[in-house]
């Protein structure tokens, strides 16, 4: 094997066990229709650890890909980013410093989030990303 498909050989098996870690925790693998605040905490806490490692993952890859690539010398810009949102958008960014982000953030749903205040909170929509991301640690390429 080489070294390329070692690693993501690896790094799926480390990917699937936290997968299943988080879908395992408060019995989301029953696919509730709601869940509990502190359950749908522990959820998007999960989500936003997969979401970190696949992005580590996708980058450790691509060098593992492109082998000959060399730093830049170049003097960084001093343009700075805009500041982030405070609420984190429900899609998943390999390079989350872009700003993309801002541009998929639906406004029409950015209110639903206070109904959630007031009791359980809906949970498809957090089972979706989690099964977003199995889709992408499957298949990779």
């Amino acid at each position: 094997m080489s070294p390329v498909s070692d690693t993501l050989a690896a790094a799926q098996q480390f990917g699937t066990e936290l997968f299943l870690k988080v879908f395992g925790r408060d019995n989301v693998y029953l696919l509730p229709e709601t869940l509990s605040k502190a359950a749908a905490r522990r959820l998007r806490q999960g989500l936003r650890a997969l979401e970190a490692f696949l992005r580590r993952a996708f980058i450790l890859l691509a060098l593992e890909l492109e082998p000959d690539l060399t730093p830049s010398d170049k003097e960084p810009s001093g343009y700075r980013y805009p500041r982030r949102p405070a609420r984190r958008m429900p899609h998943f960014a390999i390079f989350t410093g872009e700003g993309a982000a801002l541009n998929s953030f639906d406004f029409l749903r950015a209110g639903e989030a206070s109904a959630w205040r007031s009791g359980p909170v809906p949970a498809a929509a957090l089972i979706r990303r989690l099964a977003a991301l199995k889709l992408l640690l499957n298949e990779p390429e």
